[in-house]
Protein backbone atom coordinates (compact mmCIF):
# COMPACT_ATOMS: atom_id res chain seq x y z
CA UNK A 1 0.00 0.00 0.00
CA UNK A 2 0.86 3.82 -0.49
CA UNK A 3 1.18 6.18 2.26
CA UNK A 4 -0.07 9.71 0.97
CA UNK A 5 1.31 11.05 -2.51
CA UNK A 6 4.70 10.70 -1.56
CA UNK A 7 4.73 7.35 -2.59
CA UNK A 8 5.87 5.92 0.49
CA UNK A 9 5.22 1.91 1.12
CA UNK A 10 3.66 1.26 4.11
CA UNK A 11 3.39 -2.31 6.15
CA UNK A 12 0.59 -2.63 9.10
CA UNK A 13 2.80 -4.18 11.38
CA UNK A 14 1.20 -3.82 14.54
CA UNK A 15 -1.81 -1.78 13.46
CA UNK A 16 -4.48 -3.19 16.38
CA UNK A 17 -1.50 -1.26 18.55
CA UNK A 18 -1.25 1.63 16.51
CA UNK A 19 1.99 0.76 14.49
CA UNK A 20 2.98 0.25 11.23
CA UNK A 21 6.36 0.79 8.97
CA UNK A 22 6.46 3.00 6.32
CA UNK A 23 9.71 2.22 3.83
CA UNK A 24 11.39 5.05 2.45
CA UNK A 25 14.03 4.42 -0.39
CA UNK A 26 13.87 1.17 0.89
CA UNK A 27 14.98 1.79 4.71
CA UNK A 28 12.48 0.53 6.93
CA UNK A 29 10.59 2.98 10.03
CA UNK A 30 8.53 2.16 12.36
CA UNK A 31 5.67 4.87 13.42
CA UNK A 32 3.55 4.28 16.85
CA UNK A 33 0.72 6.87 17.73
CA UNK A 34 0.39 7.97 21.18
CA UNK A 35 -0.99 5.11 23.32
CA UNK A 36 -2.14 4.61 27.03
CA UNK A 37 -2.88 1.09 28.58
CA UNK A 38 -5.90 0.21 29.72
CA UNK A 39 -5.48 -3.42 30.96
CA UNK A 40 -1.95 -5.01 31.75
CA UNK A 41 -1.43 -9.14 32.31
CA UNK A 42 2.21 -8.85 32.98
CA UNK A 43 3.62 -9.26 29.06
CA UNK A 44 0.54 -7.68 27.22
CA UNK A 45 -1.36 -4.77 27.11
CA UNK A 46 -4.78 -3.56 25.82
CA UNK A 47 -4.22 0.08 24.45
CA UNK A 48 -6.39 3.02 23.50
CA UNK A 49 -4.98 5.98 21.50
CA UNK A 50 -4.33 9.06 22.90
CA UNK A 51 -2.99 13.11 21.59
CA UNK A 52 -1.45 13.35 24.78
CA UNK A 53 2.53 12.86 24.51
CA UNK A 54 2.81 12.75 28.84
CA UNK A 55 -0.14 10.31 28.85
CA UNK A 56 1.92 8.25 26.04
CA UNK A 57 5.24 8.65 28.27
CA UNK A 58 3.83 7.81 31.46
CA UNK A 59 3.27 4.28 30.25
CA UNK A 60 6.77 4.19 29.38
CA UNK A 61 9.17 1.59 31.39
CA UNK A 62 12.38 3.60 32.50
CA UNK A 63 12.31 7.65 32.54
CA UNK A 64 15.33 7.26 29.59
CA UNK A 65 13.02 5.92 27.40
CA UNK A 66 10.15 8.34 28.08
CA UNK A 67 11.73 10.91 26.24
CA UNK A 68 10.27 12.56 23.44
CA UNK A 69 11.21 15.50 20.83
CA UNK A 70 9.46 17.16 18.00
CA UNK A 71 10.69 17.86 14.52
CA UNK A 72 12.83 21.15 15.71
CA UNK A 73 14.19 19.18 18.45
CA UNK A 74 12.26 20.49 21.47
CA UNK A 75 12.62 17.58 24.20
CA UNK A 76 9.85 16.54 26.19
CA UNK A 77 10.95 15.05 29.53
CA UNK A 78 8.26 14.81 32.00
CA UNK A 79 10.16 12.31 33.94
CA UNK A 80 13.59 14.10 34.31
CA UNK A 81 14.79 11.35 31.61
CA UNK A 82 17.70 13.92 30.78
CA UNK A 83 18.68 14.49 34.17
CA UNK A 84 18.83 10.82 34.97
CA UNK A 85 20.68 10.09 31.91
CA UNK A 86 23.30 12.75 32.68
CA UNK A 87 23.80 11.16 35.93
CA UNK A 88 24.09 7.77 34.73
CA UNK A 89 20.88 6.51 36.66
CA UNK A 90 18.75 3.79 35.38
CA UNK A 91 15.40 4.56 36.90
CA UNK A 92 11.31 3.30 36.23
CA UNK A 93 8.94 6.15 35.57
CA UNK A 94 7.29 6.49 38.63
CA UNK A 95 6.51 3.19 41.00
CA UNK A 96 8.67 0.46 39.26
CA UNK A 97 6.77 -2.11 41.81
CA UNK A 98 3.96 -0.90 38.92
CA UNK A 99 5.70 -0.79 36.24
CA UNK A 100 6.99 -4.00 36.26
CA UNK A 101 3.94 -5.66 36.87
CA UNK A 102 2.57 -3.97 33.83
CA UNK A 103 5.51 -6.53 32.14
CA UNK A 104 7.76 -8.47 33.83
CA UNK A 105 10.51 -8.57 30.91
CA UNK A 106 11.23 -4.67 32.45
CA UNK A 107 13.34 -6.68 35.16
CA UNK A 108 15.69 -7.62 32.35
CA UNK A 109 15.51 -4.80 30.42
CA UNK A 110 16.20 -2.93 33.56
CA UNK A 111 19.62 -5.06 33.51
CA UNK A 112 19.86 -4.55 30.16
CA UNK A 113 20.24 -1.06 29.98
CA UNK A 114 21.76 -0.47 33.50
CA UNK A 115 24.87 -1.94 31.57
CA UNK A 116 24.51 0.85 29.13
CA UNK A 117 23.86 3.81 31.33
CA UNK A 118 25.50 3.36 34.32
CA UNK A 119 28.78 4.18 35.36
CA UNK A 120 29.73 1.95 38.26
CA UNK A 121 28.98 -1.90 38.05
CA UNK A 122 27.59 -1.66 41.98
CA UNK A 123 25.35 1.75 42.45
CA UNK A 124 21.60 0.15 42.66
CA UNK A 125 19.03 1.71 43.32
CA UNK A 126 17.53 0.53 46.28
CA UNK A 127 13.89 0.92 46.00
CA UNK A 128 14.62 -0.72 42.36
CA UNK A 129 16.23 -3.78 43.07
CA UNK A 130 13.09 -4.08 46.27
CA UNK A 131 10.88 -3.81 43.12
CA UNK A 132 12.53 -6.69 40.93
CA UNK A 133 12.97 -8.91 44.09
CA UNK A 134 8.77 -8.31 45.09
CA UNK A 135 8.10 -9.36 41.14
CA UNK A 136 10.25 -11.61 40.54
CA UNK A 137 8.40 -14.69 39.98
CA UNK A 138 6.58 -13.05 37.35
CA UNK A 139 9.26 -14.03 34.96
CA UNK A 140 8.20 -17.24 34.89
CA UNK A 141 5.40 -15.57 32.58
CA UNK A 142 7.80 -14.92 29.67
CA UNK A 143 8.99 -17.04 27.24
CA UNK A 144 12.30 -18.37 26.78
CA UNK A 145 13.19 -16.84 23.77
CA UNK A 146 12.44 -13.72 24.53
CA UNK A 147 14.48 -13.73 28.27
CA UNK A 148 17.35 -15.14 25.68
CA UNK A 149 16.74 -11.97 23.48
CA UNK A 150 17.58 -9.67 26.42
CA UNK A 151 20.46 -11.87 28.30
CA UNK A 152 22.37 -11.71 24.87
CA UNK A 153 22.32 -7.76 25.25
CA UNK A 154 23.14 -7.74 28.92
CA UNK A 155 26.27 -10.09 28.49
CA UNK A 156 27.77 -8.02 26.00
CA UNK A 157 26.75 -4.93 27.90
CA UNK A 158 29.28 -3.38 30.37
CA UNK A 159 29.33 -4.89 34.41
CA UNK A 160 28.38 -7.93 33.09
CA UNK A 161 29.85 -9.30 36.22
CA UNK A 162 28.35 -7.03 38.80
CA UNK A 163 25.14 -7.50 36.46
CA UNK A 164 24.49 -11.04 36.71
CA UNK A 165 25.93 -11.24 40.93
CA UNK A 166 22.98 -9.26 41.62
CA UNK A 167 20.83 -11.10 39.32
CA UNK A 168 21.57 -14.42 41.01
CA UNK A 169 22.11 -12.87 44.39
CA UNK A 170 17.72 -12.07 43.64
CA UNK A 171 17.49 -15.79 42.63
CA UNK A 172 16.55 -14.92 39.44
CA UNK A 173 18.36 -17.27 37.47
CA UNK A 174 16.22 -20.51 37.92
CA UNK A 175 13.23 -17.92 37.20
CA UNK A 176 14.81 -17.83 33.73
CA UNK A 177 16.42 -21.59 32.89
CA UNK A 178 19.71 -20.19 33.55
CA UNK A 179 21.92 -22.70 35.91
CA UNK A 180 23.09 -21.49 39.12
CA UNK A 181 26.23 -23.41 39.30
CA UNK A 182 28.64 -21.96 37.08
CA UNK A 183 31.15 -19.44 39.08
CA UNK A 184 30.39 -15.82 38.58
CA UNK A 185 33.53 -15.05 40.77
CA UNK A 186 36.46 -14.85 38.08
CA UNK A 187 34.35 -14.25 35.48
CA UNK A 188 35.24 -11.54 32.85
CA UNK A 189 33.10 -9.89 30.10
CA UNK A 190 35.30 -11.01 27.52
CA UNK A 191 34.09 -14.76 28.23
CA UNK A 192 31.04 -13.97 29.60
CA UNK A 193 28.78 -14.90 26.18
CA UNK A 194 30.73 -18.12 26.12
CA UNK A 195 30.09 -19.52 29.63
CA UNK A 196 26.44 -18.57 30.11
CA UNK A 197 25.38 -19.96 26.31
CA UNK A 198 27.25 -23.46 27.90
CA UNK A 199 24.71 -22.98 30.44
Amino acid sequence: AEYGDEGIKHILTGVQHGTVTLMVDDTPYEVTTLRVDTDTDGRHAEVEFTTDFQLDAARRDLTINAMSADIDGTLYDYFDGMLHLQDKQVLFVGNPVERIAEDYLRILRYFRFYGRIAEEGDQWDAPTISAIDKNKAGLKQISRERIWLEMQKIIVGNHVKEILLKMKSLDLFPLINLSDKFSIDNLSSQHTHSVVSAT
